[in-house]
């Protein structure tokens, strides 16, 4: 029994040294980067979004749009060729001086999400004003996705006007409905690509964005660098019910009844979270600017990663990061109070986390419902989540080296996207697929994005043309 407890004790010595060596030795990537300061006319860029946002690019305007594009951009329309895709859709092309190099593609979309009915007066300014105002330039797209579309043709005119050629070509790519799906835009701009055989060295789009005192726990902002997207599955619950009838007179569980049991069991028994490659690397990252009891978890994830998966599930936001979700968005049953209604159907969306499947999502609704009596479909439009670049690749340091030369002051770290982006349909044509939009968000913004009084600092904005034109000259050294 000595030996036992001495064995046992030596055991625990020598992982709680090997917990304090990796906590106290190991380091976030430290990159020793010098700011740059590059000059631009910020009243004119800005009065340019401005101009932008006053077009409602939801589901019309879109060749008064591109009017205006050709007015604003001309050396862009100058100097690049241009196709229209699909009737409203964009690929402007910047030949490069070697066209033997893999082109890159800056991504970025025309539409914007509608506002909704009634909220028009809770507005400080009218969202399709594009007020510049204390500060700010307002409304719709300001955020998602103006401030990207402009702000990358802003980097090239720019560039242009300085008498600059990249070595190798880049493809601007602006799809017009990524708000409902990318179905006629973004989709039909690959298959082109695809037909004709191109392939990219890498693709950036928006996504993920630089948040401030959003992660309680790290000290410093944060530019979460997309380099996978989650998954999407939408799947019908159905329950047929005995075929009405009047509600004085009801069976021992009506058709609610059945579906309402279905969803409280998946609720009450989600996917299992899990600290998937691009997360666990994103917390090597906080290690440096973490409180210590963090750091001993963030450094030693080989031993705690449970421990910090458990933790993260405690917040809709980071659970997001950890596990695949589970969403009912939708319930309709009954035509009247005291009618039994004959059937009851609901929608239940997933966004499905690297590592699960659309397959093993269903098998896991099935389980965990366990009922005949609820038919299970899984609807149209469903799609795997995305591969999951390398953060060791050459690309994905220049974007990383772009970011702390524009934001000296973030931490970059690779990340997870919980939503799903135009250049979802670019994975075949790249293995290095970003999604990253140096838009700089506290708490109190993400209401604004698809909400209310949607904005961007004009300080922001400025920096996001810096950083498009940053990258595209990092991109060619």
């Amino acid at each position: 029994m000595k030996t036992i407890l001495l064995f046992l004790g030596f055991g625990f010595i020598l992982l709680l040294s090997i917990i304090v060596i990796r906590t106290l030795t190991i380091s976030s990537e430290s990159i020793d980067i010098v700011p740059v300061d590059i000059s631009l006319d910020n009243n004119k860029i800005s009065k340019h979004l401005s101009q932008a946002i006053q077009f409602k690019t939801i589901s019309g305007e879109f060749i008064e749009f591109r009017n205006y594009l050709e007015k604003t951009f001309p050396q862009i329309h100058k100097n690049l060729d241009r196709e229209i895709i699909n009737e409203y859709s964009l690929i402007y092309k910047w030949k490069g001086k070697d066209e033997k190099l893999k082109p890159i593609v800056l991504m970025a979309h025309m539409d914007v999400v509608p506002i909704e009915g009634g909220t028009e007066s809770k507005w400080t300014y009218p969202p399709f004003s594009g007020q510049i105002s204390d500060g700010y330039i307002w409304g719709r797209g300001a955020l998602d996705d103006k401030c990207s579309l402009i702000g990358i043709l802003e980097a090239v005119e720019t560039l242009i006007e300085q008498g600059f050629q990249p070595k190798q070509s880049f493809y601007l790519c602006f799809g017009h409905d990524e708000e409902t799906g990318g179905k006629k835009g973004a989709s039909k701009i690959a298959e082109l690509f695809k037909s004709r055989g191109i392939t990219f060295e890498y693709v950036i789009d928006e996504g993920n964005s630089i948040i401030d005192g959003v992660i309680s726990f790290v000290s410093k902002p944060i530019a979460l660098i997309g380099v996978t997207e989650k998954g999407y599955l939408t799947v019908e619950l159905k329950v047929e019910g005995e075929g009405g009838g009047h509600s004085s007179m009801p069976p021992n569980q009506s058709s609610i009844g059945i579906l309402s049991t279905a969803i409280h069991k998946l609720e009450n028994n989600q996917m299992k979270p899990k600290l998937i490659e691009p997360v666990r690397n994103m917390l090597y990252s906080f290690i440096n600017e973490s409180p210590f009891l963090m750091r001993i978890l963030f450094a030693n994830q080989w031993l705690f990663s449970k421990i910090i998966a458990k933790e993260f599930i405690k917040s809709k936001t980071s659970a997001a990061t950890v596990r695949t979700t589970t969403a009912v968005t939708m319930f309709n049953a009954g035509i009247k109070e005291n009618v039994l209604p004959t059937s009851a159907k609901a929608f239940v969306n997933f966004r499905i986390l690297p590592g699960d499947t659309i397959n093993s999502v269903i098998k896991h609704v099935t389980q965990v419902i366990n009922d005949s009596r609820v038919k299970i479909k899984a609807l149209d439009g469903a799609f795997e989540p995305t591969s999951v670049c390398d953060t060791n690749s050459p690309n994905f340091l220049n974007i990383k080296k772009t970011v702390k030369q524009i934001f000296p002051d973030v931490i970059a770290a690779p990340a997870l996207v919980v939503v799903a982006t135009d250049s979802g349909y670019f994975m075949d044509l790249s293995k290095d697929v970003y999604e990253f939009l140096p838009i700089w968000l506290k708490k109190e913004d993400f209401p604004r994005l698809h909400g209310t009084n949607e904005r961007i600092s004009i300080d922001n904005y400025e920096k996001i043309v810096r950083f498009y034109i940053q990258l595209i000259k990092n991109s060619n050294v």
